[in-house]
């Protein structure tokens, strides 16, 4: 796989995550909203690279977990701000 598009990827798992998590986040109302966020997130972008093991050609990528965690904490800064702005305007 060449440089360009394995930076692709992380890319992609970076925005993934992002979105989603600001979506999980919209879409419940938790007692601990970042944290559970965070949590559900991490756990299931580590469960996707840990059954990656099982299929065949695919590995286990440290990195792509690392772009996935860095998609969730900007998706919870992101969303902090909008909101925080967004109450204090109402």
């Amino acid at each position: 796989m060449s440089n360009s598009i394995q930076h692709l990827d992380k890319l992609a798992h970076f925005g993934t995550f992002c979105v989603l998590s600001i979506l999980l986040l919209f879409a419940y109302k938790f007692s601990k909203p970042f944290f559970t966020t965070a949590l559900v997130m991490a756990l299931f972008g580590l469960a996707i690279e840990v059954l990656q093991l099982y299929v065949p050609r695919r590995v286990f990528s440290m990195y792509d977990f690392a772009a996935d965690l860095l998609g969730i904490m900007v998706a919870l800064i992101v969303f902090r701000i909008l909101s925080s702005k967004f109450i204090a305007t109402s």
